[in-house]
This record gives structure tokens, C-alpha cells and sequence, in this order.
């Protein structure tokens, strides 16, 4: 009788064990499954391995993506091209079929709400896969309960199958993305895809950043990533590695060459004396040369002209728009302003041109020279995001904590400030030219650009065959 009391305990307390696994079979995980916590940028957070499932981190590098793979799967190896990621990712069919966890800030994603973030990604699918139907399942993070969209796609041209659920923190995005190559196997394994989501647990937003290199720059070579690319910017910042940033810029600067004397001699005549003009003119160093800086603003001064003076890097434009014009007494159809002081001189414009790959060569003490390609300016621009904060119209619009980190970054060799109206920065270092406009006879000029929140004209005038600065006035300030 006693030991059909305690069987039959054993059977109540095993019969409940099973009744709670089956209520919670979508969110529990083996306990023998690995436990990985995640650190990527300053957000940090864990999930556990899927049953028979595997977390493949090779390369040992964090570039925002994760990939857990099916033990004991072996096909062919053939490899398929996915564009489903910021950085394109190469999977093998070997690999199928595969989860994928994705990881990006807002700013890096220019992403403020999950909607956005998932239309997004529905873009990057477009071209390979076709939208199917969306479903709903709840996950436990911590204390608390949330509901999840799951996305379905199918592949157009490919046997594809894709499901795509996100997660939205404070300031990231934790993309959760399942793929197989049949329908079948989708069915299949859905619930060890969802297994995986509830498994997911936050931990931080704001965890340290390590300071140590370790062996990453020869897993960067291993992988072929380019030294100027924004996939190594996004490295050295995670690392917070000043000789990375170092090895960035360094390598930007070797991107685009100063056009050498006899090289400039085979240029049309214009160019030849646009270059004469920029060179003569150009000075970061001195800012107050031709014009005051002026900001209007405490952050910088009102009339700040050593800028540039701590940098180790002038970043100078590599375009420039350049203008023939004539000075007529009569208002002609198209004319785009009047002589200053003059109101009785218009200026008419005879043709327009705009030299793209412009690098003189210049020389600043110990500064090195980048000529900020397009190329350039959008890895800039991609890495630091957009995401401001302004009171009014008379404040410095001032960048949100993760791009403030990001930019103070950077400027730890560089000078880059947020423009005067938020949502962009001033990348190329002052004086940013505008236009240079001559006169039909090639012996005067006027030079338009910005210098801090203002802008100039500055005029120039041929003497015996070298051009020399003959006044310079304000025109506006932002």
C-alpha cells in the first residue's frame, strides 16, 4: 500500500511535469540545450540553442548577425546569395535550414519604431522572396508578456521559405529570421524557430565596451574586409579601438591621390585655374584668412578659427561646381543675381560645370588629407545615423546618445559637427566651397562658401598671370 502511495505520487508529479511542458512547449528550452549571452555594441542579452539545433559563430567576430544551424544536416555544397542583410551574407545549402538572429541599432537601421524596421526588411525581401500571410505568437522576456508578428514569405525564383519575427527594445532591433528550402521542413522545425524567440531575454542596453583587440584585425584580412569599409568602422567602434579608427582613415586617404603638376597641366584651361584658386584660397588651419566663423552658438564660439587645430585628418570635398558668367546692365531671361553694391549689374550665367573627382594637393603641418569621395561621405553618413534632438530653431540640434557616442568617435581624428537644421552633419572641413563663378574673360573671381553656420563671397582678381584676394563680405548666416 505504501509503495502504491508513493508511485502514485511519482505519477501525479510526472503527469504534471508533462501537462506544464505541453502548455509551455512554444517558450521552454532542454536544459542540456547551450545558454549564449550576446553582446553587440552596448546591448547585451541571451538565448538559448533549440533542441538539436546549433549556434555557429566560426569567424568569432560580432557584425550584428547570428546563425544557428540544424545538427547533422549535409547537402550539397552550393552556395545560394541571399541580400537580406545590411551586409550581404553567403549561406551554403549545406546550412539548410538555418535561423538567423539579427541585431542593429535605430540609428544604424534609421529606424524609430518596429513598423518601419519591418517594412524595411520587407524591401530587402522583395526582389527574392513574395509576402505570404502574418501570424501572431506571445513570448515571456523577464516579467513580461509580448506579442510577436510573424512575417511569411516564399521565394520567387528559389525554393525559399522565410519567416520573420522582430523584437523592439529602447534603442535596438532583434530581428529573429527562419529559413528553409522546402515547406515541408519549415512546418517542420516552426517550433524550434519559436522555441529560439522565447528563449530570447534582454539584459542591458548600456554594457561597457571592450577595449581589447584580441586577433580581430587578422580575422577582419581572413574575411576580406576592407580596411575603409563600414563594416571595419563598425568594428573598431564596438572595440573602441583608436589604432582601428586609425587603420580606417588611413586607408581613406589612400583611396583618392592629389592630382600631381603635370597631370593638372592636361586639364582644360578652367580647371587648371580652378585649382590655382583652391590652393591659394584653402586653409582650415586659418579659418579667419578671408572670414570670421561665425556659429552662434556657445558648443563652438562665435568665432572659433582653430577647428582643426587637434585633428590628424582635413577631410577636403572632392566636388566642385564652377560657373562662366557675364555682367550685363539689362535684366537677362535667366540671371541669378546683381554685382554687390551694384544693383545695376546682373549677373548672367553662360555655362555650368561640375568637376567630380577634385583633389588638389595641399599641404597642412602634420595633417593628412582625405578627399571625401561619395563613397566616403555615405560610410560616414551611414555609421553615424540620423537621430536629433532640438529645442528650437536658435539651439545647436544636438544628436541623441548613440550618435553623440559615435561621432565623438570619429572625432577623436577628425572634425565633424551636426548642420545647423539637425537631421545631417558637416562632414568636409571648412571653408566648404560652394562655387567658383569667372568672368567671361577668365581674370576675375568669386569664391562662395561656408564657414561655420555662415556663408561668404570671396572675390578675386588676375594680375600679371596670379590670382590675388581683392575683398571678402558676409552673405548670410544660417
Amino acid at each position: 500500500m505504501e509503495l502504491f502511495i508513493k508511485n502514485n505520487k511519482i505519477w501525479q508529479t510526472l503527469l504534471f511535469i508533462l501537462i506544464y511542458l505541453s502548455f509551455h512547449q512554444s517558450i521552454l528550452i532542454a536544459e542540456e540545450n547551450q545558454h549564449f549571452e550576446i553582446q553587440h555594441d552596448k546591448f547585451k542579452y541571451s538565448f538559448n540553442e533549440p533542441e538539436d539545433w546549433l549556434y555557429e559563430n566560426e569567424e568569432g567576430i560580432d557584425d550584428g548577425y547570428y546563425i544557428i544551424i540544424k545538427k547533422g544536416v549535409n547537402q550539397d555544397r552550393t552556395s545560394t546569395f541571399l541580400n537580406i542583410f545590411p551586409y550581404s551574407y553567403e549561406i551554403d545549402n549545406e546550412d539548410f535550414p538555418v535561423m538567423m538572429i539579427y541585431t542593429v541599432s535605430k540609428i544604424s537601421a534609421k529606424c524609430l519604431n518596429k513598423r518601419t524596421f519591418i517594412d524595411t526588411l520587407s524591401n530587402k525581401y522583395a526582389n527574392e522572396f513574395t509576402y505570404e500571410n502574418t501570424s501572431k505568437t506571445s513570448i515571456k522576456n523577464n516579467d513580461s508578456s509580448r506579442s510577436l508578428e510573424l512575417l511569411r514569405y516564399s521565394g520567387k525564383t528559389k525554393s525559399f521559405y522565410l519567416t520573420l519575427g522582430v523584437i523592439e527594445e529602447s534603442e535596438y532591433f532583434v530581428a529573429f529570421i527562419f529559413i528553409t528550402k522546402t515547406n515541408e521542413e519549415h512546418n517542420t522545425y516552426f517550433t524550434s524557430y519559436k522555441n529560439l524567440i522565447g528563449s530570447y531575454r534582454f539584459i542591458t542596453d548600456s554594457a561597457p565596451l571592450d577595449e581589447e583587440i584580441d586577433d580581430i584585425e587578422v580575422e577582419l584580412k581572413k574575411l576580406n574586409i576592407d580596411l575603409n569599409s563600414l563594416r571595419y568602422l563598425e568594428y573598431a567602434y564596438k572595440k573602441n579601438s583608436l589604432s582601428m579608427l586609425e587603420n580606417f582613415f588611413k586607408e581613406s586617404s589612400r583611396v583618392i591621390t592629389p592630382v600631381k603638376n603635370e597631370e593638372l597641366l592636361k586639364k582644360p584651361e578652367f580647371e587648371q585655374e580652378v585649382y590655382k584658386i583652391f590652393k591659394l584660397f584653402y586653409n582650415p588651419l586659418k579659418l579667419n584668412n578671408y572670414s570670421a566663423p561665425y556659429w552662434g552658438h556657445k558648443e563652438y564660439g562665435d568665432k572659433n578659427s582653430e577647428l582643426y587645430s587637434d585633428v590628424k585628418y582635413i577631410l577636403v570635398q572632392n566636388k566642385i561646381i564652377v560657373t562662366l558668367n557675364e555682367r550685363v546692365t539689362k535684366a537677362p531671361r535667366k540671371y541669378y543675381g546683381y554685382i554687390p553694391g551694384d544693383t545695376n549689374i546682373y549677373i548672367s550665367e553662360l555655362s555650368k560645370y561640375v568637376i567630380e573627382d577634385f583633389s588638389p594637393e595641399l599641404h597642412f603641418d602634420d595633417k593628412n588629407i582625405i578627399y571625401c569621395s561619395n563613397e566616403f561621405l555615405e560610410t560616414i553618413n551611414e555609421f553615424l545615423g540620423v537621430s536629433f534632438n532640438r529645442g528650437n530653431i536658435y539651439e545647436l540640434p544636438k544628436p541623441k546618445r548613440e550618435t553623440q557616442e559615435r561621432l565623438n568617435f570619429l572625432n577623436k581624428l577628425v572634425k565633424i559637427i551636426p548642420g545647423h537644421w539637425g537631421g545631417y552633419y558637416i562632414i568636409e572641413s571648412f571653408p566648404r566651397v560652394s562655387k567658383i563663378d569667372f568672368n567671361e574673360n577668365f581674370d576675375k573671381a568669386e569664391v562662395y562658401f561656408q564657414n561655420g553656420y555662415s556663408y561668404f563671397c570671396a572675390t578675386f582678381k588676375k594680375n600679371e598671370g596670379n590670382w590675388e584676394i581683392i575683398g571678402s563680405g558676409l552673405m548670410f548666416v544660417e
